[in-house]
């Protein structure tokens, strides 16, 4: 028999399935993925397409769950004091910790918008590399064995990639707010997990890159949408459900056939060497830095 405090989160989890059950079967898994990282049953096909364009990030829950489902429930919470919003908004959090089985990316995303809340409400601000350190500190404390988390680690690399790079890259490039914004948010991701996973895999495919520029918005989407709209049809059902997921249904569509197309893409993977020229172009940037710095400090 269930215990009683697991009762309400296998019923939202029930609820995600039920709602993902009005699409089509091979949409399904990759519905409960995106939502609650939960893909179980989805075609070899498919999982290969996602590995080989660089989208297999998607079928895990992560920080970015984490920020949809606060930017669905803040709004609703705003009548709240300011206690009292910030109490409710960490309980959420923790819910849906819960209801992905607490996963460790999860866990790192959820501590970390824990610390942002709190501080925010106490009138103050912490820099996001700050709270990346104290979130992996306060995980590692409280359970040491995280550390040989494949998933943490890649989850640390990510965010600690994209709060040093992402900002640096986006002035540096040139296009539209959101293209600029994405890809930005790309590289820096692939760079701060490339140390960890080209040992351990060999290499990185390229075609991450335009695969995550062309899914990632609507991944985004398909994310907040089934953490509102999606719950709604779960419990609904029938026809009303089918017609509420009509737009989950072809984003599901487009970012399957932007995996399977993009996984086609005669692109080169990234190996060690990318590696060792990022580590020598590192060194070599300090370097320069370090003498200009001299330089005017001396003049």
């Amino acid at each position: 028999p269930a215990s009683l405090w697991r009762l309400p989160i296998d019923g939202v989890r029930n609820v995600v399935v039920r709602g993902g059950s009005v699409l089509p079967a091979s949409q399904q898994p990759v519905y409960s993925g995106f939502v609650i990282g939960d893909d179980r049953g989805s075609d070899p096909k498919v999982n290969r397409a996602f590995e080989e364009s660089g989208l297999s990030h998607l079928l895990v829950v992560s920080g970015q769950n984490v920020v949809f489902v606060l930017a669905v429930m803040t709004p609703l919470t705003q009548r709240l004091g300011r206690r009292s919003q910030a109490m409710v908004l960490v309980l959420i959090i923790g819910f849906f910790a819960a209801v992905t089985r607490f996963e460790p990316s999860i866990l790192r995303a959820s501590v970390m918008a824990t610390i942002a809340i709190v501080a925010s409400h106490s009138g103050q601000l912490i820099r996001p590399l700050h709270r990346l350190a104290l979130a992996a500190s306060m995980l590692v404390l409280i359970d040491p064995l995280l550390v040989y988390s494949f998933g943490f680690r890649l989850s640390l690399a990510a965010t600690a990639g994209i709060s040093v790079l992402s900002n640096r890259l986006e002035a540096l490039l040139r296009g539209p707010q959101w293209f600029r914004n994405v890809l930005s948010v790309t590289i820096a991701a692939q760079v701060g997990v490339a140390p960890l996973v080209i040992p351990a895999f060999g290499s990185m495919p390229l075609a991450s890159l335009p695969a995550n520029v062309l899914a990632g918005p609507v991944a985004g989407f398909v994310m907040m949408w089934g953490s509102s709209v999606g719950l709604i049809a779960g419990v609904i059902g029938g026809w009303p459900a089918f017609f509420l997921q009509l737009p989950v249904r072809f984003g599901l569509w487009w970012i399957m056939t932007v995996a399977e197309q993009c996984s086609r893409l005669p692109l080169p993977d990234v190996g060690p060497h990318f590696l060792l020229t990022t580590g020598v172009v590192a060194a070599v940037t300090l370097t320069i830095r370090r003498l200009l710095f001299r330089r005017s400090y001396g003049r």
